[in-house]
């Protein structure tokens, strides 16, 4: 079974976020529903879904959130690592924004979940198994690279007592370190590198906003149908063995009731710009049987090096 995305966690931390006196803060109007961090009573981060989907614990890739500031980060750099993706081995799903769905739907399924339609893209059928990462951290160089993991390891944090957003970055993220060749900090200052990380936060922003009014129109023209993935397996000579397993459940555009949209509620979706993105939605659907297939192949390659062990 296909869990939710862990698009919201809660850290019980000794030292929240709100310790650092000068962290680096964006102006409130950038702010929209959806908290990302919550300084009360912990951390929180709800990224890049409408609201939480009910999942909660620590979240890949980020493990210690920290408010960037030159006073606590002012010798970080960043280093060049080999196999810099390899932090999203255990990502199997990751939030999508609709900006993106056109370049996702060459890759992996994209699906709603939760009572939000929070929009995801599908990188593994099983928990914390991301089928585009070799098992020793290689990225697959033909998938596409969802902005969720390109940010890292800067986020956005809300701080709804103060009204404003927080830069934040993951103090153990594998490429911060001191001595790296790209500084996060000269003279005090954020450097050119820090500020175009900050200003892809602030479009990650903006596209989420339009993410949250896309599945609003879609909610409110009733268009999500429950949908179930299953597998069906087979033996070595390819007959039915077994009952069909479920893959994932999760939510769809039901084709039928788009078209049995009027006239007047289809132009609605055109004018908004939805319908290449829901399109984009359906067809990423094909890709299911890649995925199956992948988790199928690596199963099977780990079964002789499980018995060699043994």
């Amino acid at each position: 079974m296909l869990n939710p995305p862990p698009m919201a966690w809660e850290l019980a931390r000794s030292d929240p976020c709100e310790i650092d006196p000068t962290p680096i803060v964006i102006a409130a109007q950038l702010r929209y529903a959806g908290a990302r961090f919550s300084f009360r009573g912990g951390v929180k981060l709800m990224q890049p879904g409408p609201d939480a989907v009910g999942i909660r614990g620590v979240m890949p890739p980020y493990n210690q959130p920290e408010p960037l500031s030159a006073e606590a980060h002012g010798q970080l750099t960043l280093k060049r690592i080999d196999r810099p993706f390899a932090f999203m081995g255990k990502l199997h799903l990751s939030p999508l924004s609709i900006g993106e769905f056109g370049f996702a739907t060459s890759s992996f399924p994209i699906i709603f979940l939760g009572d939000s339609k929070a929009p995801a893209a599908v990188m593994g059928a099983r928990t914390e198994e991301n089928v585009f990462i070799t098992p020793d951290g290689e990225l697959d160089p033909e998938v596409y690279v969802p902005t969720f993991v390109r940010q890292y390891p800067f986020v956005f944090a809300n701080d709804p007592a103060n009204d404003r957003l927080v830069v934040c970055i993951d103090r153990q993220a594998p490429m911060l370190g001191v001595g790296g060749e790209v500084p996060l900090f000269e003279n005090g200052q954020p450097t050119q590198y820090t500020q175009n990380a900050i200003e892809m936060l602030k479009e990650v922003e903006r596209q989420r906003r339009m993410t949250l009014e896309f599945v609003r129109v879609m909610q409110d023209l009733d268009l999500f149908e429950t949908k179930t993935i299953t597998f069906q397996p087979t033996d070595d000579k390819g007959a039915t063995s077994g009952e069909p397993q479920k893959v994932a459940e999760f939510f769809q555009v039901s084709e039928k009731k788009l078209n049995e949209l009027s006239t007047d509620a289809y132009l609605r979706l055109r004018d908004r710009g939805a319908i290449p993105a829901i399109y984009a939605h359906l067809l990423s659907q094909m890709h299911w049987s890649k995925i199956i297939n992948r988790v199928i192949r690596r199963a099977m390659a780990a079964q002789p090096a499980a018995a060699q062990m043994n």
